[in-house]
């Protein structure tokens, strides 16, 4: 198996006990993160990445709106299996994908949310370029975390394989990473407890 394929096995290994081992935040602070895409007011077609069993879905069905949609996409299908089962909504969209390789149509999504997922993702450039390539113009990738960079990569440094390895870069390699993707850091947040990027898709 490549790293992908067993970083989406240890996580099937988990999802069943995902939501008891694993308190959400509160749900206040999971608005504020999505609020960071500042959303106006009609209908949305937004991309959660590393969904895992949906601990961001209730706050983006709160924003989407009627006829929005939320693609929810995950390398482990039992993560997936079980955001089913929690949300049976049809604004509620599910994939079996990784964002580097995520088959969304060109120009299409009004925001891109990564939470707590950033550092699972083994091509991070691509990643970026294909974010780039399925945002509208002047829309928001958004990567956030509860915990800080040191925080984040300390945590992992401690667990097993494979996701031991499975850090967050420091903000010079992210903004030149994003810069060849034609992003541009418009909110930038790195302290005890708080990760948040966002980024903006140029014109």
């Amino acid at each position: 198996m490549n790293q992908n394929e067993q970083r989406a096995a240890f996580f099937n290994g988990l999802a069943a006990s995902w939501d008891k081992m694993c308190s959400p935040p509160p749900a206040d602070r999971l608005d504020h993160i999505v609020g960071l895409a500042h959303f106006g007011k009609g209908s949305f077609f937004v991309l959660d990445v590393g969904c895992g069993t949906g601990i961001l879905t209730p706050s983006l069905l709160k924003v989407i709106g009627s006829d929005g949609r939320i693609t929810a996409i995950d390398p482990a299908k039992e993560m997936l299996v079980e955001l089913e089962r929690k949300y049976p909504d049809n604004r509620i969209q599910i994939k079996s994908e990784i964002l580097e390789d995520c088959s969304i149509e060109c120009s299409s999504l009004d925001a891109i949310f990564c939470f707590s997922s950033f550092p699972h993702i083994d091509d991070k450039q691509k990643a970026f370029l294909n974010a780039s390539r399925m945002l509208k113009p002047n829309s928001a990738l958004v990567i956030a975390h509860v915990n800080s960079r040191d925080e984040i990569n300390a945590f992992h440094k401690g667990c097993s394989e494979p996701v031991r390895n499975d850090f967050l870069p420091d903000k010079q390699e992210m903004t030149a990473m994003l810069s060849k993707a034609r992003f541009k850091i418009e909110h930038f947040v790195d302290e005890a407890g708080r990760y948040e990027l966002v980024a903006k898709k140029g014109i």
